[in-house]
């Protein structure tokens, strides 16, 4: 919960900062076009004031020294020196025309080169629209000269008594088009800083993101470990207990054998015909008796990597299996059937093995015993896919619990009632850990026949 809570205040922390830096942008920007209008406007207007004191000037001149009627060579003289002395870096062609019939004919020029100077009455033909604009309304008008806005032209009409005069002045716009650029210059570096703020919350939120999924893995990771240690020490502790109960029981069981070879010999000598069914009940306890010492003796090695696995017939160990068994089935009244391609074969541990076999066929039995199931079928099917080998075990003997098949073959989990001293849930433990040693896997399902059917599978095992 705290992280969830720090991880909102970064996020929230991370969209004020990028809302603040746009309304930052915002702001500059009308702060600028702000800037840049009274700018121009105070050049317009600074422009405008010449113009209008040369207009003053020109009507206190025709007042006082010239006629109006009579606009000569002197006059052009007269005025034009005074124009000159306005010619500077920041005002340029300044010169006064006289309208006449729709033509512009030059009255004066302050131009400082003589050789660009417009002769006395010369007639002008502008190239701009503003200029008819300017005689038609009688209003001051300016436009731009150049491309790159350097230069503007502002015209000022000059009413006076019956002939009007358009003054011209050529202003520069330099220093306006400087403090433009450099706020231009100031506004791309407010875009880039924007730019550099988003990515890098960006860039942190991902190296965040990374960091969270990163400890996160580690967690798993460490819960992976902890849970193989367990398991290790789980097996360590099942391979003392095998090796434990193996020592315990040997010498009982060889004791058994040998009685039974004794046994034996006995009744060899006595040559009774009559006791030939104790002989074969006595065969059948040593054949057991050996198969249990034979077990014993794998299951003491089980945990241990220098035995040898053996390309064996899957088929002859299940037929092997149910030698073994042969009574039990025949008590329980179970028929068994071996299905599908059965020249299939594995690298295998061979005891090992059937001790799984007998192992599923003896849950079965319990579980038909439990649930009182008649008849009873188990169904051992062989097939290859591919390079897959499949071995399916199937039964009728009512099935599992859904909430079991997840976790029928961890240690201490059982299908029996909880009160049985038979039931440890370790025969599906120990069932998927020989399974695992020769490569395979095993998993279990309830199947259409009202039972289970276990699923082990070994990737490209026999050839």
């Amino acid at each position: 919960m705290k992280k969830l809570r720090s991880n909102l205040f970064f996020i929230f922390y991370s969209v004020g900062i990028i809302l603040y830096s746009f309304f930052v942008f915002y702001e500059f920007t009308a702060i600028k076009k702000n800037i840049t209008q009274e700018s121009f406007i105070h050049a317009i207007h600074e422009v405008e004031q010449l113009s209008e004191n040369i207009a003053l000037y020109y009507h206190d001149s025709l007042d006082s020294q010239f006629d109006s009627q009579s606009l000569d060579e002197k006059f052009y003289a007269f005025f034009s020196r005074f124009l000159y002395s306005f010619e500077i870096d920041k005002y340029k062609n300044i010169f006064l025309a006289k309208v006449d019939k729709g033509n512009f004919f030059i009255i004066a020029d302050g131009e400082v080169n003589q050789k660009n100077r417009f002769s006395f009455n010369e007639k002008f033909d502008p190239s701009s629209k503003s200029w008819n604009e300017a005689v038609l309304t009688q209003q001051p008008q300016y436009y731009q000269q150049d491309i790159e806005g350097v230069w503007m032209t502002y015209l000022y009409p000059i009413v006076h008594e019956d002939h009007l005069l358009i003054l011209t002045i050529d202003f520069s716009m330099e220093n306006y088009i400087k403090e433009a650029k450099k706020l231009d210059v100031l506004k791309e570096s407010l875009i880039y800083f924007i730019i550099w703020i988003v990515l890098s919350i960006f860039g942190l939120l991902l190296f965040l993101s990374y960091e969270n999924k990163r400890q996160k893995e580690l967690v798993l990771i460490g819960e992976e470990r902890e849970k193989y240690l367990l398991k290790q020490s789980k097996d360590a502790q099942v391979g003392q207990i095998v090796d434990s109960v193996a020592h315990q029981w040997i010498q009982p069981l060889q004791t058994i054998h040998t009685i039974s070879e004794l046994l034996i010999l006995k009744i060899g000598r006595e040559k009774n015909e009559d006791q030939s069914n104790e002989v074969n009940h006595i065969h059948e306890i040593m054949v057991q008796t050996n198969f249990a010492l034979e077990t014993l003796a794998e299951f003491r090695t089980f945990l241990a990597d220098n035995k040898q696995k053996e390309l064996t017939n899957i088929a002859s160990m299940i037929e092997a299996s149910l030698l073994i068994l042969d009574d039990v089935l025949l008590h329980h009244h179970i028929n068994v059937t071996i299905e599908g391609d059965t020249s299939l074969q594995i690298q295998m541990y061979q005891n090992e093995f059937k001790h799984v076999i007998i192992n599923l066929i003896q849950n079965a039995k319990d579980a038909f015993v439990r649930n009182g199931i008649e008849p009873r079928n188990i169904a051992f099917h062989l097939r290859k896919q591919n390079e897959w080998i499949f071995l399916e075990v199937s039964d009728n003997a009512g099935g599992i619990k859904d909430e079991l098949t997840d976790i029928i073959f961890d240690m201490n989990v059982s299908t029996k009632a909880s009160t049985s001293t038979q039931s440890k849930g370790m025969g599906l433990y120990m069932t998927k850990q020989i399974i695992a040693k020769i490569g395979g896997t095993i998993s279990v399902r309830n199947n259409d026949k009202s039972g289970v059917t276990f699923v082990m599978q070994w990737y490209n095992k026999a050839d």
